[in-house]
């Protein structure tokens, strides 16, 4: 547990550092967190390394393509890759392992550029800081409530540890951080704006836990306790980050459609 909090506590620092860094510094540090997080993806499925190169061609081609506005070329470009790959590298690869690897890259990619959509096109640092709230709080108010209401499994194939109780309090925990955060931000306490927030809250509480649950089942399928050893207490970078993984887009396009 004291190696958990002092991590924490290091990782907490660091990441405000970051955040609140010039544009430049944060996507720098982005591109190297995706770049890790892909490199423990294909840890866990087995890829191979002339597949894990492909990935990481994937992964500059699209974040070149999104800061030349032509991310919706760069996809198909990314597709397209992993898809030549397949016949160059028949025979070392089979089609599930470069599918599996081209889905992993697609998503993981994708998910950290919409957090720099977040800090470059709504807001600044306060909209880009919102999925780390309702990802961190929703796990915080999880943990705690399952720690000392939990009795009722979750799923427990899935993650053994995960209760309803604390499925529930992670929901709530990350619907009032919402609001307070939004309100502060916003200045705007109304009834209206509260009901809106807490509902932003409480569903992307919800998408985060899905997140996480998608990370464990990728996981328990090949037979993996942790995605790396990066993070002392924690795990690696994907069993920090997989719920911002989703809260992410989730933010992204409740902002960019609903103007929360």
């Amino acid at each position: 547990m004291l190696t958990r909090i002092l991590t924490s506590i290091v990782g907490i620092v660091v990441f405000l550092g970051v955040i609140f860094s010039p544009p430049v510094v944060l996507y720098v540090a982005l591109f190297i967190v995706c770049a890790g997080m892909l490199y423990e993806m294909y840890r866990v499925i087995d890829a191979k390394p002339q597949l894990q190169f492909v990935g990481l061609i994937a992964e500059i081609i699209m974040f070149a393509g999104f800061f030349m506005d032509k991310i919706g070329i760069a996809f198909y470009a990314t597709i397209f890759l992993f898809m030549v790959s397949l016949v160059f590298l028949w025979g070392k690869c089979n089609s599930k392992d470069v599918l599996t690897a081209g889905m992993a890259t697609l998503f993981i990619t994708s998910a950290i550029l919409s957090l720099v959509m977040l800090r470059r096109d709504y807001d600044g640092v306060y909209m880009l800081l919102l999925p780390f709230i309702i990802a961190w709080l929703s796990d915080t108010g999880a943990y705690f409530t399952g720690y000392f209401l939990g009795k009722h499994k979750l799923c427990p194939k899935m993650s053994p540890k995960k209760t309803i109780e604390g499925a529930i309090g992670g929901v709530v925990f990350a619907g009032l951080a919402t609001f307070i955060y939004l309100g502060c931000v916003k200045g705007d306490f109304s009834a209206g704006y509260a009901w809106s927030t807490i509902l932003l809250g409480c569903v992307g509480s919800g998408i985060s836990q899905i997140g996480d649950l998608a990370a464990s089942c990728i996981k328990r399928d090949y037979q993996k306790k942790d995605y790396g050893s990066l993070l002392p207490g924690h795990g690696g970078l994907m069993d920090r980050f997989d719920s911002v993984l989703f809260s992410a887009p989730y933010a992204l396009l409740m902002i960019a459609y609903f103007g929360i």
